[in-house]
């Protein structure tokens, strides 16, 4: 029994003797990387990069647990030579450990930011971020380092070894945060989506009307548009949408559109030789996509979702084959313009 017991625990020793003398050929400082490709101006992701507020928004990005309501930052105030820093808790702690990150250095020549961060469960963090910018200014290439200090102990150069595989998800998780965040703030804070086009035959009234009378001529085209989709047995697809074009004189050409299903021993040409004279069938193309802008509250704030989807536009160098419309979710503007939910649909190719 004895002698098992030795041979045994010269074998543990062994073991351990080889795992040391192999992490001696390990570095001792464990790297990864992640870079991409972001569209907005370096000026714009320049300073989520130095500003300690901006950057612990997007670093929530880090990880599933980074958005959990308990994580609270502070941001110490700092003097005119101190490094800007903010540190994060959980409260309660439920066994996580907080942490702090600090700028260390900002090369504007060069466009890198050096940065240190401190957890209490690992070695000392250090690393950077680098940019480019594209040649059309309007893109921004990111590279992010990571370099953790991982002395001379076995288990820690071991963990380096494996520092990418680790570290690296989290890592692009939080650069995805950060692209968003410049790209909402390069299109005037409104999130852009392209989409599928939700829909592709739209039953449509138009008029000409003046331009302080829209919302009370929308709301008489829906009536209109309603009864006769009851009277030809069609279904609605989706809430109403609608388009204005500006025309002299205070004027303006208003499109209102329901989308339907139509039944299927009913085309498009079918559904059109049934309609009035005001009345008209508008077919979308298949395999088409839109751009997606939406803007709560009111009225008057819209123009503005118009101008983000036109910066938007321009920037990916997209066409449009039609101008853009609007759709009312929730309920149809009226006089009370002061808090409606409007989705802006711009078709693009």
């Amino acid at each position: 029994m004895m002698r098992w017991l030795r041979f045994f625990i010269i074998i543990l020793i062994g073991f351990l003797v080889f795992v040391f003398l192999f992490s001696l050929f390990l570095p001792s400082v464990g790297h990864t990387e992640r870079a991409g490709m972001i569209d907005a101006p370096l000026d714009t992701v320049m300073i989520r990069l130095t500003d300690v507020h901006h950057l612990a928004r997007w670093l929530q990005g880090w990880s599933t647990d980074s958005v959990d309501a308990a994580l609270q930052f502070q941001f110490p105030q700092t003097g005119r030579d101190e490094q800007p820093c903010f540190s994060w808790a959980y409260h309660p702690t439920e066994n996580r450990d907080g942490g702090s990150f600090c700028i260390t250095h900002v090369d504007l020549k060069k466009h890198q930011v050096d940065y240190r961060m401190d957890m209490k469960s690992l070695p000392p963090i250090t690393g950077h971020f680098v940019l480019a910018p594209a040649l059309d200014g309007e893109h921004t290439w990111i590279k992010w380092t990571m370099d953790l200090q991982l002395g001379w102990w076995p288990w820690w150069k071991y963990y380096g070894v494996m520092l990418d595989r680790l570290v690296g998800p989290g890592m692009e998780h939080a650069l995805g945060s950060l692209k968003a965040d410049c790209e909402r703030a390069d299109t005037l804070g409104y999130q852009i989506h392209r989409i599928p086009l939700p829909f592709h035959t739209i039953l449509v009234y138009a008029d000409t009307i003046p331009v302080s009378f829209k919302y009370q001529a929308l709301q008489y085209a829906y009536r209109v548009l309603q009864n006769r989709i009851r009277q030809l047995g069609i279904s609605q697809q989706a809430p109403v949408i609608a388009q204005y074009l500006p025309m002299r004189d205070s004027l303006c050409e208003i499109h209102v559109g329901i989308p339907v299903q139509l039944p299927r021993n009913m085309t498009a040409n079918q559904l059109q030789s049934r309609l009035r004279a005001a009345m008209h069938v508008l077919t979308m193309p298949e395999g088409g996509f839109v751009l997606v802008a939406n803007m709560k509250g009111q009225a008057r704030q819209i123009p503005a979702a118009y101008q983000a989807l036109q910066r938007y536009l321009y920037k990916q160098h997209l066409q449009s084959p039609a101008g853009p419309w609007e759709q009312y979710p929730e309920r149809l503007p009226d006089n009370d313009t002061s808090q409606i939910l409007v989705k802006v649909y711009w078709p693009v190719f």
